[in-house]
């Protein structure tokens, strides 16, 4: 801890896991509303439907532990997710340095003309500088986990991002989801 820098310990490690995960599946969506030029309100649903839905999974996956508010409040929660989708460059991070942008850039790249796949992003030669997209990983998890629970429709971006990613779903759906997303009910 510093004049400037203070760290707060908390023993949510399962909690600050979660978040760590989670946001990368936030930014591909929030990298989706940058490819469609959704604009900055947008952007901003994206944050709070998605820091609602991390708050959700998170109970939903271990209801009988809790999920402490307080950690979604820490660097590792909401702030973490803000600076995740504050990313606005198009070029791929150095070697691997950046995961959020680069699901940022995925998410951008949904929307293009020719639609790219996350396999591309596997491929030379983004493979020799390591670069990981993991949030489309973490948002198939997801959508098999709550497929399996019968949940799908309370957490429609997570599920939205998914299908965005398989191809299953074109990207200017991102705002159907948006619209009817049980936080508004």
């Amino acid at each position: 801890q510093t004049n400037y820098f203070r760290l707060t310990i908390t023993p949510d490690a399962i909690g600050v896991e979660l978040c760590g995960a989670l946001k990368h599946v936030v930014a591909i969506a929030a990298g989706i509303a940058d490819g469609l030029q959704l604009g900055d309100n947008t952007r901003a649903a994206i944050l709070r439907l998605g820091f609602w839905e991390m708050f959700e999974l998170m109970n939903e996956l271990f209801p009988n532990r809790g999920v402490e508010a307080k950690t979604l409040e820490q660097s590792c929660g909401i702030a973490e997710l803000f600076v995740c989708m504050s990313h606005r460059s198009d070029q791929p991070p150095a070697l691997g340095s950046d995961m959020d942008l680069m699901n940022m850039i995925l998410g951008r790249s949904l929307t293009a003309e020719r639609r790219a796949s996350v396999d591309n992003f596997e491929q030379p030669p983004l493979r020799r500088r390591r670069i990981c997209v993991n949030g489309a990983e973490y948002a198939e998890v997801i959508y098999k986990i709550l497929k399996s629970r019968n949940r799908l429709s309370q957490f429609p971006l997570f599920t939205a991002v998914h299908l965005i990613c398989q191809h299953k779903l074109s990207p200017a759906q991102l705002i159907d989801s948006l619209q009817v997303h049980p936080l508004h009910n």
